[in-house]
């Protein structure tokens, strides 16, 4: 029987009968373990003191006991002296968190959840915070220069990276039909990267989504808006409106070897968060074909289940190392779970941050419509099976030739049925190049046209640029 690898985003309320293609086993195979970080650990003053020399992308908020007000002090001699220098400066504290409060509390109300493939609103269209991005961007210099090296035991890992761990639930409306609107529910894993709301999550685990609602520490919750998200690489960058959140040490994959340990944690079920796994990392650059698409990732035998989508797979030292994003399913297949390698997602990421959308992609210009039946054909009023342009939508294309209603029969001397086809083509050309098509047009010879590639955008941000 052949192997089926598949997503495993989850409805957190209905977890069997799930009709999608792939799909995860719903059964637990391993122990879980929850872990609540302790603020006040001995890990967590280890990790905040660590992530208080990082740079602006992975900045944790440091308390050290020297900070707060030190209760036993050994110099009671000069406690008097300084009383009234602690009563000031704690009545002017009071008065600033008053102030900050009251504003934390107005952006909260005034908050608007907007869902999309880029975020117009977002900081990335304001110029001011282009540094701040550039910054937090860089994270492969951040990887190589903090990654931890001690070894960990995996309680340790648990109560290290758990914080940086969150739950995803998404809503999804549907609208007309025999049954009127409907709302689905879906549930996926997400590791927080910034201290200030950057997280990074699977494309699919919010693909369609029209609220997305992200909670923290198992407490916590809040309204979560879509950066940027590129459905090849399935990686997705949100952000909620949060501050002092414990971002994930992000590791370098690069390194990763055949042997070593594997710590996954997530939301498995979309309902049991924090639960934490273990195994070793069991073959490197696996190409797995997902919905349509091939990656290559990584295997790891750690428990993966419905709703880990999203999630962290971090090593021995607490580093992640990748982004949860399939297992293998059926009736006599288990420890065959897979992830994409924490350096495809920070390239990824890093080109969300500073332009919106993910560069190099190619694009015709061109929207096909494939037609492989008589009631398709009919509708379209056309004789023959194959892939049609329904419209040509840039410049490129349009003066290139191209116009509504041409069969598309070769392009670069492979033969065109599906869209897929040219799709198979188009992988092996870059932006620029220079891709012949063969066309059958109405009333008209077959015609050879000459297109030079485009770079795809997203089309929230052409439409923003008008």
């Amino acid at each position: 029987m052949d192997n089926q690898f598949n997503s495993d985003q989850t409805n957190p309320n209905t977890v069997s009968n799930n009709t999608v293609e792939f799909k995860y086993n719903d059964n637990l195979n391993s122990q879980n373990y929850n872990y609540n970080y302790q603020p006040n650990s001995s890990y967590y003053n280890q990790y905040a003191q660590k992530s208080s020399n990082r740079n602006s992308f992975g900045n944790a908020q440091v308390v050290s006991e020297n900070s707060i007000e030190n209760k036993n002090s050994n110099n009671k001699k000069k406690m008097a002296g300084w009383l009234k220098a602690v009563i000031a400066v704690s009545v002017c504290t009071v008065f600033i968190i008053g102030i900050v409060s009251g504003f934390a509390v107005g952006r909260l109300f005034n908050y608007k959840n907007s869902v999309g493939t880029v975020n117009e609103n977002s900081s990335l269209n304001n110029d001011s915070s282009n540094s701040q991005i550039s910054e937090k961007s860089d994270f492969l210099t951040y990887a190589i220069e903090n990654a931890d090296t001690q070894a960990l035991s995996t309680p340790e890992i648990a109560e290290k990276c758990c914080p940086s761990v969150v739950e995803i639930v998404t809503e999804i409306a549907t609208y007309g039909g025999w049954f009127g609107n409907s709302v689905q529910s879906g549930a996926g894993s997400g590791v927080i990267l910034t201290e200030d709301g950057y997280i990074v999550t699977n494309h699919h685990v919010i693909e369609g989504a029209s609220k997305i609602t992200v909670t923290v520490d198992e407490e916590h919750t809040y309204d979560a808006k879509i950066i940027g998200s590129d459905e090849n690489a399935d990686i997705a960058l949100i952000k909620v409106e949060a501050k002092g959140l414990v971002p994930a040490t992000v590791g370098d994959s690069d390194n990763m070897v055949v042997g070593e340990k594997t710590i996954v944690i997530g939301n498995p079920l979309g309902q049991l968060g924090d639960t934490v796994t273990d195994g070793i990392v069991s073959a490197l650059n696996r190409e797995v074909k997902i919905d349509g698409r091939t990656s290559t990732l990584f295997q790891t035998n750690a428990a993966i289940n419905p709703g880990n989508s999203g999630g962290g797979v971090f090593n021995a030292a607490g580093n992640l190392i990748g982004i949860v994003d399939a297992k293998s399913s059926g009736a006599d297949i288990e420890g065959l779970g897979f992830a994409i390698p924490v350096n495809t997602m920070s390239k990824v990421v890093k080109e969300i941050m500073e332009y919106g959308y993910v560069k190099g992609y190619v694009d015709t210009g061109i929207e096909f419509v494939e037609i492989n039946d008589y009631f398709t054909a009919m509708q379209y009023r056309v004789n023959q099976f194959g892939v049609y342009v329904l419209k040509v939508n840039s410049d490129l294309a349009l003066n290139a030739g191209f116009q509504s209603g041409d069969l598309i029969k070769k392009v670069d001397g492979s033969d065109i049925s599906t869209i897929s086809d040219i799709e198979k083509v188009l992988k092996n050309h870059k932006v620029g190049d220079k891709v012949d098509f063969i066309i059958d047009r109405p009333n008209s010879q077959s015609l050879k046209i000459t297109l030079e590639l485009g770079e795809y955008v997203p089309s929230t941000l052409t439409s923003s640029a008008k």
